[in-house]
């Protein structure tokens, strides 16, 4: 298996597996937020703004990512300590592509959050490189 494949196949089963994890995450915070809400008065569309809305929802939404990008990152680092950056760069540059998607589809989160979206995925990403980075420099020089 050449070494380009083996890199794209890392890094796309990364950002699919932050799909799914975040969107299960997502889903169970929706349910906890949904069993506090008053759903029976509301109309389906009425629901759906009051979520959109919610700065709860939008907080743990940003924390639900920020940690699941983290963790992946960190794990893709572990895995491809000894190669190149190239998976950890690509997982990178599809999350800011995520990111920007997000822009686009939640137009109602406010101007700093907008800003934000595109900038911490790299952030993120290279902190949990860093963070493996450093440990298996501790590791080998005890």
């Amino acid at each position: 298996m050449s070494i380009t494949f083996k890199t794209i196949k890392l890094f796309t089963i990364a950002f699919f597996s932050y799909l799914i994890i975040t969107i299960i995450l997502a889903a169970i915070i929706m349910s906890i937020w949904l069993s506090g809400q008053n759903i029976q008065e509301l109309d389906q569309g009425q629901l759906q703004t009051l979520a959109e809305s919610s700065l709860m929802i939008q907080l743990y939404s940003a924390a639900i990512g920020v940690i699941t990008a983290l963790f992946i990152s960190m794990v893709l680092a572990h895995k491809t300590r000894h190669e190149n950056n190239s998976a950890i760069i690509g997982f990178t540059v599809l999350l800011t592509a995520f990111s920007v998607l997000s822009i686009w589809l939640h137009p109602e989160h406010s101007m700093f959050y907008q800003l934000v979206k595109p900038i911490s995925p790299a952030v993120v990403c290279f902190f949990g490189y860093w963070l493996i980075n450093k440990k298996s420099k501790n590791t080998q020089v005890s």
